[in-house]
Parts: structure tokens; C-alpha cells; sequence
């Protein structure tokens, strides 16, 4: 699938702090260098929301660091394979609402630096699954599907995941910043996204 290509250029992450942030692609190194700003300005209330924001996002263990939005992203998805019944829904809505409190969607206070975040996100979850197999295949891995029918699985399941299953338990409202972010990368980074991103929401 064709992406828009961004050219890469070498960079003083600390020059013009934070314009450079998300070009850190080393979770230690991109904490570090928090950690060395919060230092130089203690009194920094965006960098300190940065600094949690990212050890919510990719934990505190240094030598092991998953995207843990990604995580949560993913059991969203999963739950989507069985729509809730009578004796299920309690149980599911409660499971879904702590993996939108894993990606901050509840239970954490919007910011600008939140927002910044979630659009990191939804780049890196964009060009993730536009090269990942799981998207570009289809029986077991056996056969290539087209860029057009990779894009539309890459969309229906942004609209699944922020959408549609959040509203089965009452929480579209929530998962809505969400949404919005997805659809703006998905549009900035897919060749063609606009005209796959309506085919997608008229099925």
C-alpha cells in the first residue's frame, strides 16, 4: 500500500523543545530526554504530563517497553468479534471501559499534550497496519489483497474500535477524540483515504 512518504532529517531533539518530540523513536531516549528538560525547567506542567503520559503508554520498565495503547487497541478489537447479549453486556462493558481507560479516553483529564499523544498514535498505528500482513493478506496468509481492500480494513476497523464498539456499552461519546484522530491520520497518511474512508462508513 502507497503511504504518503515524510523525508527523515537529523535533529537536536532538545533545539526547539517540544517540536521534535515524537521524532524520538527510543522510548528510553525519548523519556531521558523529558527527564533532562524537567530538570533544566522543574516547573514545567506540559512535560510533566508528557512524562505520564508516557510511562501510561509504554509502562516503566526500561528494558521492556510495549505500546500499551496498541495493547488496549487491540482488546478492543477482539471484543468486537461477539456482540454483547443479556447476560454478557455487564461483564464486556466493563472490560471495554478499562481498555479506554488504558488509552486515557476515561478516567484521565484532556490536554493538548494528551491530544498530541493520541496523534503519535494513531500514525504509528496507521503505517503499522498499512505494512503488517494481517491487513495486506487474506486466507491464511496465502493470497495478497489489493491497497484498496488493505485501506478499507485499516478503516473499518478505526471505526469499529472508536466507534462502533464503544457505542454498544454507551461510550461513543468517550471514544470520539479518538475517532476524530484516527480519521485525520488516516486521511493525512493513505493515499486515496478520503474516497476509501466514505466507501468504508457506507457499508
Amino acid at each position: 500500500m502507497a503511504l504518503i512518504k515524510e523525508t527523515a532529517v537529523q535533529t537536536d531533539y532538545l533545539e526547539n523543545w517540544p517540536a521534535h518530540y515524537y521524532d524520538i523513536t527510543d522510548i528510553n531516549k525519548r523519556e531521558d530526554c523529558l527527564s533532562e528538560i524537567l530538570r533544566i525547567s522543574p516547573d514545567s506542567a506540559d512535560d510533566a504530563r508528557r512524562l505520564e503520559i508516557l510511562r501510561k503508554r509504554y509502562g516503566r520498565i526500561r528494558t521492556k517497553r510495549p505500546d500499551l495503547f496498541m495493547n488496549a487497541w487491540l482488546m478492543i478489537k477482539v471484543s468486537g468479534n461477539d456482540r454483547p447479549t443479556f447476560l454478557t453486556r455487564k461483564t464486556f462493558a466493563k472490560e471495554v471501559r478499562s481498555y479506554l481507560a488504558a488509552l486515557c479516553l476515561v478516567d484521565f483529564e484532556y490536554s493538548e499534550v494528551l491530544r498530541e499523544e493520541w496523534e503519535d498514535f494513531a500514525r504509528t498505528c496507521i503505517t503499522s497496519f498499512a505494512n503488517s500482513k494481517t491487513y495486506r493478506s487474506a486466507v491464511f496468509g496465502l493470497m495478497q489483497v489489493s491497497d484498496k481492500n488493505t485501506a478499507l480494513r485499516i478503516a473499518h476497523d478505526i471505526i469499529d474500535v472508536t466507534k462502533t464498539i464503544p457505542s454498544w456499552y454507551g461510550y461513543e461519546k468517550e471514544a470520539e477524540p479518538l475517532y476524530h484522530i484516527m480519521k485525520n491520520a488516516y486521511l493525512s497518511l493513505i493515499e486515496n483515504g478520503d474516497v476509501y474512508w466514505d466507501e468504508a462508513c457506507s457499508r
